[in-house]
């Protein structure tokens, strides 16, 4: 023969009806909660995209990125496009606390965390 017994609980219509009207009410409250919240991002998507236009707007395209420094761009904001290529002086990316010495690259980077 098993020992073992069956606890059978009752849960009152009063205390159901009182958990439904708090999931209502929470779920009522998420609900005007997320009002804000989409505010505040679209806010912050808004002043992104203004600045990206504003960005574009003031940038200084130059041709050539080869020729000579134009102080007349400090402080501005510039693009250019060319071929990357070895410094003139024949120097490369590497990293010699662990030998490290690339080929075809133009920077080397590396993160030590513990």
């Amino acid at each position: 023969m098993s020992n073992s017994h069956t606890v059978v609980t009752y849960t009152s219509w009063g205390e159901r009806m009182q958990s439904a009207c708090c999931g209502v009410c929470f779920g009522i409250l998420l609900f005007f909660g997320s009002f804000p919240l989409l505010v505040w991002n679209e806010g912050r998507s808004i002043a992104r995209y203004q600045a990206l236009k504003e960005g574009r707007k003031a940038v200084v395209v130059i041709a050539d990125p080869t020729a000579t420094v134009d102080s007349s761009h400090e402080g501005m904001l510039v693009y250019m496009s060319g071929k990357a290529e070895v410094a003139a002086d024949g120097t490369t990316a590497s990293d010699p606390t662990f030998g490290v010495v690339p080929t075809n690259a133009l920077k080397l980077k590396r993160i030590a965390e513990m």
